[in-house]
């Protein structure tokens, strides 16, 4: 073999492995823009909502977002209510923002909660106390009377502890809207650990590693040095490292130039563009100060227009802005404010914050990272994991005419993606992370050319601003309308392997000539003709240039978040246990549940219930049969037999407002004071001088006798009872003979429990005797 000859093979066999193991390669691309979307059970709406589960799965936390709580304690006593949430695990740099249920309440430095402007949550009555889910925390000081003793530390766990104090009945409304059962969703502020602040791993800081084997207490140590961040590359490294066990040296060490280089990418400001606001409450004719949604752009001196004053700005505190002169009039809730001068104001490129459940696959957590900043997520063939943050880099690696064996070009939207409109919406901090509509991202050329406009929703989980989503959406639109791309190039070319933008000079083909392709497939080897076949699409800098003053639209298309209306709690008013069978495993304990609410037809039914001596609800969507005033509505479950049950009922509008819990009724399930199931299979057959009736007995174990009736009519109420109670077994199948004179006979058939309960009669059915 000549040295040429084993130049070639051994090239081959170099390209197979470095196919096989480096180009593990996550890209930018997906086929459909619904698979960018990331949807999951952490959607808003669940962030607002404490998990009822007796057993709450683990659940975690990257950046900064709201949080709903599991149920770790609840106990009452006296007027005083106790509940403790366990939130996403830490640890946290701080909670911020509080919501009792729906409304947003401020806690002072003492941890009371402060009365709203209209009373509610009269200030002192709730307090909240915190832990940050270091790894060894101290205890509740409070609870040991309630069970809770110094080993109840709850480590590595941030909490909250709600203590509700009840005062005079006819003031307990206006306390706490929803009863006892108020429940606290927080707004969590992540740790994590940043390398580039770390002047013993090449940065320059204080930040320190702990070691894959640390104790708890060096852990603690090291989270005591880490910041507060929402970079989505820094968050990537920490999920990797801390929540999926991949080892530093080997996955990140060799690689903390790349991942430096790709983290400060996702903190370039970016310019917003800036110039509006909304009133946030009510501002009062006469006043000198006004709470805005966002200050961002207003300084001191600075001028805005509000109910067509122009005020001038005197000092801001947090969103609160002091002005002159005071209004001549009041300023409603969501009132337009406009600025006429501002400075200028920048954001971060890229920031994530956002929670999921341990059961979510590591690939979809990586995607909804990855999605966030537009990024690309790949493995060396040393193990090294490469994290690149979505820009525009000019390439190192060219491939001329003379490398190209073949290429094709084709100028059709990438498969599955031929949308030219792409509606957005982002969860928004200042609107209580609520879902936020935006203005949609158009391609006014693709839709001209096409003649039709083709939209498709584009939500990426954890991005929380205007201006972020709105670049993202440019960047994938520009991307799914770029020429593809396909070279085929020899072995010697895999120099380009792990590169996300290759260069490309091929004179004969003007859109090739000096241009820029990024890598969007994995390079495949085909051996049949010694060469790798790489697939992308064009690019350019002006996919992630940015203008803000023409790009970034108009924000929310609708503003933020309406006051919700105000609903009446409804109430309880009958508990009915009852046997039946939900259509598998025999029969059960169920229970018919009757309510008083708003008579208006837009209403869905909820019931929550729980054993007593249990800490967590279970809830239900129910079915209401009567859709009135009156609610009433079977439990779709078999419940607890032989135990006392506490039940709540709610109601939501149509237009999503969810109305307080009712007051707790308690209900027992004891068989003693329950009907048995009915009988089923019931038929009568007539005969000569008498009628033979059969049935089967219900599976209920608390089944006495039964009672079988007669009548000549099809109203019960004429009937009467054959003979002496039936005694039988359970789901056993009988039958009577019933000597009677000649005629046509209705019968029924219930079965009662030993205090005498019926089931309520079955039937009728007809025999005629001769």
């Amino acid at each position: 073999m000549s040295e040429s000859a084993g130049d070639f093979f051994e090239d081959l066999a170099v390209a197979a492995i470095e196919l096989a193991v480096e180009v593990a390669v996550t890209v930018a691309i997906d086929a459909a823009v619904q698979s960018l979307t990331g949807r999951d059970e952490s959607s808003p709406e669940a962030s607002k909502t404490n998990v009822k589960q007796p057993r709450p799965v683990r659940r975690f936390l990257v950046g900064r977002t709201r949080v709903s709580g599991a149920y770790a304690l609840r106990r009452a006593g006296k007027n005083v209510y106790l509940q403790v949430f366990a939130y996403p695990e830490g640890p946290l740099q701080s909670f911020g923002k509080a919501w009792l249920n729906e409304d947003e309440v401020t806690i002072d430095e003492d941890g009371r909660i402060l009365a709203l402007p209209d009373g509610r949550y009269e200030s002192g009555r709730a307090r909240v106390a915190e832990r940050l889910g270091y790894e060894v925390q101290t205890a509740y000081p409070d609870l040991e009377n309630v069970g809770w003793t110094e080993e109840h530390r709850g480590d590595g766990v941030p909490s909250n502890k709600l203590t509700c104090e009840h005062g005079k009945q006819e003031d307990a409304r206006k306390q706490f809207p929803a009863g006892a059962l108020t429940e606290l969703t927080r707004e969590a502020f992540g740790l994590a650990y940043d390398w580039r602040k770390d002047d013993t791993a090449g940065g320059s800081g204080a930040q320190r590693r702990f070691a894959d084997d640390a104790t708890a207490a060096e852990k603690d140590a090291a989270y005591a040095t880490w910041d507060f961040t929402m970079n989505p590359v820094v968050w990537f490294v920490n999920v990797e490292w801390r929540r999926f066990g991949a080892r530093w040296e080997k996955r990140f060490a060799p690689v903390l130039d790349l991942l430096t280089a790709a983290a400060d990418v996702c903190d370039e400001p970016v310019l917003q563009r800036v110039g509006s606001s909304q009133v946030h409450g009510q501002a009062n004719k006469g006043s000198n100060n006004v709470t805005l949604f966002s200050t961002a752009g207003l300084a001191n001196g600075a001028e805005f227009t509000a109910g067509g004053q122009v005020l001038t700005v005197t000092s801001i505190s947090g969103n609160k802005v002091y002005h002159t002169p005071n209004l001549d009039a009041d300023l409603p809730d969501f009132a337009p404010v406009r600025w006429i001068n501002a400075v200028a104001v920048y954001a971060p490129r890229y920031q994530v914050g956002f929670w999921w459940e341990a059961g979510v696959a590591k690939k979809q957590v990586r995607e909804w990272l990855r999605l966030s900043m537009d990024g690309w997520f790949g493995v060396r063939r040393d193990g090294a994991y490469v994290i690149r943050a979505g820009s525009y880099e000019e390439p190192t690696v060219i491939f001329g005419e003379e490398e190209v064996i073949d290429y094709s070009l084709d100028h059709s939207p990438m498969p599955g993606d031929e949308s030219n409109i792409y509606t957005l919406a982002f969860d928004d901090p200042v609107a209580g992370y609520t879902r936020t509509d935006t203005d949609a991202w158009r391609n006014e050329d693709a839709i001209t050319s096409e003649g039709a406009e083709n939209a498709t929703d584009l939500v990426l989980k954890g991005v929380q601003h205007n201006s972020q989503i709105r670049r993202l959406a440019k960047a994938q639109m520009d991307r799914a309308y770029a020429p593809k791309v396909t070279l085929r190039t020899p072995l010697s070319s895999r120099r380009a392997l792990g590169e996300r933008y290759i260069g490309i000079r091929i004179e004969e083909e003007e859109d090739l000539n000096d241009a820029v392709m990024e890598v969007t497939e994995p390079p495949r080897i085909e051996f049949s003709t010694c060469s790798i076949v790489w697939t992308g699409r064009l690019a350019t800098a002006a996919r992630y240039a940015w203008n803000a003053g023409t790009e970034e639209g108009d924000g929310p298309v609708a503003g933020y978040t309406s006051t919700p209306e105000a609903l009446e709690a409804p109430e309880i008013t009958d508990l009915t246990p009852f046997y039946a069978s939900t259509g598998t495993g025999g029969d059960g304990v169920r229970m018919r549940i009757e309510g008083a609410g708003p008579d208006r037809s837009d209403l869905t039914w909820f019931y929550r219930w729980r054993a007593v001596d249990s800490t967590s609800w279970t809830e239900r969507q129910g079915t209401d049969t009567d859709p009135a005033a009156a609610v009433s509505m079977d439990t779709g479950e078999f419940l607890p037999a032989e135990t006392d049950i506490e039940f709540q009922i709610t109601y939501q509008t149509g237009g999503g407002t969810k109305a307080a819990w009712s007051e707790t009724e308690t209900v027992s399930t004891s068989t003693d004071q329950i009907a048995p199931g009915q009988p089923t299979d019931l038929a009568a057959t007539g005969g000569s001088g008498s009628a033979m009736v059969s049935w089967r007995n219900p599976s209920s174990l608390n089944l006495d006798h039964l009672v079988l009736y007669r009548g000549t009519s099809t109203s019960f109420g004429s009937a009467s009872p054959i003979g002496s109670p039936i005694v039988g077994g359970v789901g056993e199948v009988m039958g009577v003979t019933d000597t009677v004179a000649a005629g046509t006979y209705r019968y029924w058939i219930e079965a009662f429990n030993a205090n005498g309960d019926g089931s309520g009669p079955v039937g009728p059915v007809t025999a005629t005797v001769t």
